[in-house]
Formats: structure tokens, C-alpha cells, sequence
């Protein structure tokens, strides 16, 4: 199943759900042709994940502890500023 919404940064965002529960699983935006950002806790073995950020902490629930080590943000965050060199080339390099 799958929908889309308009995200705060006015991009369409294609949302791509679980047809059984509802749950996010994936979504495209459209401001980055080529990329999907990927819900890993939906992931049957997600074990080997770690995150590199939190997003979106200003609506989490105050019982969710971000570890100190993590960097986090209450909204989005500039990818351009963000991100690993190499992150970006791969990320050029789908959209090319």
C-alpha cells in the first residue's frame, strides 16, 4: 500500500506501508530522486543497525532515552551539513 503526503519541507513524499499492520515501511521524497528512507525498525533483523541520528525529537515521547553519543535534532536536519562525504557522492551519483 502505499500514499503520499507533503512534508514540512513542502516535497512530495511517497509513503509505502505494511499492507497487514499499517506501519511505515519506506518512503521516497520527492526533493531526492533516487533515494528511499528505509523505517529499520520494521526490519524482522534489525540487530546489525545502529543509528547515526535521531530526527524529529521534539515530537518523541518523554520516555524515550537517546543515548548521548547520538546526535540528535528536533526537526530535520541539512543533509549537506550532515551527512558523510561518501554519503552524499552515492546519494549524487542516484540522482545522476
Amino acid at each position: 500500500m502505499s500514499g503520499e503526503l507533503i512534508a514540512d519541507s513542502g516535497n512530495r513524499k511517497k509513503v509505502y506501508f505494511c499492507g497487514a499492520c499499517g506501519s511505515t515501511l519506506w518512503n521516497k521524497l520527492s526533493g531526492r530522486p533516487g533515494a528511499i528512507a528505509l523505517k529499520p525498525g520494521t526490519l524482522d533483523e534489525n540487530d546489525w543497525f545502529k543509528p547515526e541520528a535521531h530526527i524529529w525529537t521534539r515530537s518523541k515521547q518523554p520516555w524515550v532515552k537517546i543515548p548521548e553519543d547520538t546526535a540528535s535534532y528536533e526537526t530535520a536536519y541539512d543533509t549537506l551539513e550532515v551527512w558523510p562525504k561518501e554519503s552524499l557522492e552515492r546519494l549524487q551519483a542516484k540522482s545522476d
